[in-house]
C-alpha cells in the first residue's frame, strides 16, 4: 500500500535490483554507480566487503543512502563513517566486547 500511495508502482521505480560483484571491488562499485546514475536508485542494502568502501564514498557523493547489514567492520562506524551509510546490526567492537 505504501508504494502504490507513493507512486513509485506506476512508474518505473521501486524494483528491486540485485548485483553480481564477482567478489571484485571495481564491479561492485560499478554497479552502484549504475544503479545510482542511470537506475535513479535512492538506497543500496548491503554489499559484500570488496565494494563496501567504494560504495560508501560513491554514496556519499551521490547524496544517497547505503543501509549495511552483513559488514562487521567497526571501521562503518569510525573512520569510515558518512552521514549517508547505515550501519544496523553488530560491529567487531560489539562482538569483541559484548560477550564479556
Amino acid at each position: 500500500m505504501a508504494v502504490e500511495d507513493f507512486g513509485a508502482a506506476r512508474r518505473d521505480e521501486g524494483r528491486d535490483r540485485l548485483g553480481d560483484h564477482q567478489n571484485k571491488a571495481d564491479v561492485g562499485s560499478g554497479i552502484a554507480r549504475q544503479w545510482l546514475d542511470a537506475d535513479k536508485v535512492d538506497v543500496i542494502v548491503d554489499t559484500p566487503t570488496p565494494g563496501r568502501p567504494r560504495v560508501t564514498q560513491i554514496v556519499k557523493e551521490k547524496g544517497k543512502a547505503f543501509l549495511v547489514s552483513g559488514a562487521a567492520s567497526s571501521d562503518l562506524t569510525g573512520k569510515a563513517c558518512s552521514p549517508n551509510t547505515i550501519h544496523w546490526t553488530y560491529d567487531t567492537w560489539a562482538l569483541a566486547n559484548g560477550t564479556r
